[in-house]
């Protein structure tokens, strides 16, 4: 009886994790298309309309082809941030044969083959030191990234003027989060340093730098490094 329990249970876990990863790719493929008009589910009241707006009709933010939505409040994964950060809009070093001369069978990282629909986007962050892989030689495409990671990849794309660095504090994110909070580009839904970045939130970001918007109400360093 108790192990009939047990394969019960572990074969119910197995099934709620291939529906999570199921809705999840379904997800990923489905935002594939840039909007032609705004997104049904951000409305003018919303607090990152502007932004989101802004980045739409600029072609970085891409929307689910089969309603209209952007999903403003879904966690960013990492191969969604590196997909946005190196729309030619943003990263004016982008080359799109990036991936060329790597020979057949080559790999990016571990998790990252050269037939990655991604692939060029990847490589291209990879060149311009936007991102690293783990010791492990994986770079974990779909973990959800940190508001300080995406600190760090906003900041070296727009270059923004950062602060000289403290040698009190030797933390790896703390001048790209200073640099952000000066130029009061943290949205104000953003509590703690390692919290996991929205859509909306991340376009909020690169909104406020690419168009110059100082006057949002903003997050800023002092509070968050408590």
């Amino acid at each position: 009886m108790t192990l009939t329990r047990s394969f019960i249970a572990v074969a119910l876990s197995v099934c709620v994790v291939l529906l999570w990863m199921t809705a999840e790719m379904a997800f990923a493929s489905a935002i594939t298309t840039f909007a032609d008009k705004p997104f049904t589910d951000v409305p003018a009241s919303h607090p990152s309309y502007d932004a989101i707006e802004y980045l739409r009709t600029h072609k970085i933010l891409k929307g689910d082809y089969t309603s209209g939505k952007f999903y403003p409040t879904n966690r960013l994964r990492r191969n969604e941030v590196v997909q946005l950060m190196t729309n030619e809009f943003l990263l004016s070093t982008r080359d799109n044969s990036c991936t060329n001369g790597m020979g057949t069978g080559s790999v990016l990282f571990t998790d990252v083959p050269m037939d990655d629909p991604l692939a060029v986007d990847i490589c291209n962050a990879k060149m311009n030191d936007l991102i690293h892989g783990y010791p492990d030689g994986y770079f974990r495409p779909t973990r959800p990234v940190t508001f300080v990671e995406a600190a760090k990849i906003v900041s070296r794309v727009i270059r923004i003027s950062q602060p000289q660095e403290n040698p009190r504090d030797q933390r790896w994110y703390a001048v790209y989060v200073m640099a952000l909070s000066e130029a009061n580009a943290i949205p104000p839904t953003i509590h703690r340093l390692n919290q996991p970045i929205t859509r909306a939130e991340l376009a909020e970001m690169i909104y406020r730098l690419k168009a110059d918007v100082t006057n949002r109400p903003s997050a800023h360093w002092d509070a968050l490094n408590r």
